[in-house]
């Protein structure tokens, strides 16, 4: 484990969107390695089911997988994606590059399909 290898007992486990439910699951199953957890924009579960009503309600999900294979590495992706950016050419400019840079439309949805079963309640 890299905590042995470094020396050290505990860390500070700090996770932002799909990595929040490992860094969960991490904090669980490891509480003494474990000093303080951060979750930024993650959730332990993406659809809404009878037991969970606050998720994505999945036809929603479905409508949103169908632009990504649209929208996936243009500047158009940023109204659905960051909206607050979307009126800044350079940041526009520079998420759809970095869009294209990290994987294909299918390989994006493929990943987005796969969030779906996280359940990490």
């Amino acid at each position: 484990m890299v905590l042995d290898e470094v020396g050290s007992d505990s860390a500070v486990i700090q996770a932002g969107g799909d990595a929040g439910s490992m860094a969960m699951y991490f904090a669980a199953t490891r509480p003494e390695r474990t000093s303080a957890l951060i979750l930024v924009h993650t959730t332990a579960k993406y659809l809404a089911a009878s037991d969970y009503p606050i998720g994505i309600p999945p036809e929603a999900f479905e409508a949103a997988l169908d632009q990504i294979d649209q929208l996936w590495g243009t500047e158009a992706a940023v109204a659905m994606l960051v909206p607050s950016r979307a009126d800044d050419e350079r940041f526009r400019r520079w998420f759809a590059k970095m869009m294209r840079s990290t994987a294909s439309p299918r390989a994006a949805q493929a990943f987005q399909r796969a969030a779906l079963e996280i359940d990490a309640r």
